[in-house]
């Protein structure tokens, strides 16, 4: 839960940065129009803006991954499952078969039998469970590894590129007053 709250505080910052960020450059651009002067560092904005999108596209990709390795584990799990079940039923279907026809096991030899392949399918089963939820959680942490990561790098890249585009646009109104 405070991880998903930091989250949604650093998103918020992100987007407050942003804000700021295009008021500044509004007002820097009123400020050089009242010259007749119009400045804009397009080169900037363009690096930024690629930035931005290489960083969300790297992220989408690593969610999209973990989340097909996810599955592809979940599935294997369960077709794991699925057949030690089954040879663990075909064992004690040959067991009672061989007793019966051999009629020479006793009871005690048929459940003893019967138990320890009930006792294997078990652990295999717990074993396979146990292995999906430490494959999710890992999964989850990396998610949220990976978005908190994201949303620094946004918040790093606004802040530097603000100061960037105000220091360059400041430099060249001076220039071009002088």
């Amino acid at each position: 839960m405070g991880v998903v709250i930091l989250m949604k505080m650093m998103v918020l910052l992100v987007e407050v940065e942003m804000m700021v960020l295009l008021v500044e450059m509004e007002m820097i651009i009123v400020l050089l129009m009242q010259n007749s002067v119009v400045v804009v560092e397009f080169e900037v904005v363009v690096v930024v803006v690629v930035v931005v999108v290489v960083v969300v596209v790297v992220v989408v990709v690593v969610v999209v991954v973990v989340v097909v390795v996810v599955i592809v584990v979940i599935v294997v799990v369960v077709v794991v499952v699925v057949v030690v079940v089954v040879v663990a039923i075909e064992a004690v279907v040959i067991v009672v078969v061989v007793v019966v026809i051999v009629e020479e096991a006793t009871v005690v030899v048929v459940v003893v039998v019967v138990v320890v392949v009930v006792v294997v399918v078990v652990v295999v089963v717990v074993v396979v469970v146990v292995v999906v939820v430490v494959v999710v959680v890992v999964v989850q942490e990396v998610v949220v590894v990976a978005v908190v990561v994201v949303v620094v790098v946004l918040v790093v890249v606004v802040v530097v590129v603000k100061e960037v585009v105000v220091v360059v646009v400041v430099q060249k109104a001076i220039v071009i007053v002088v």
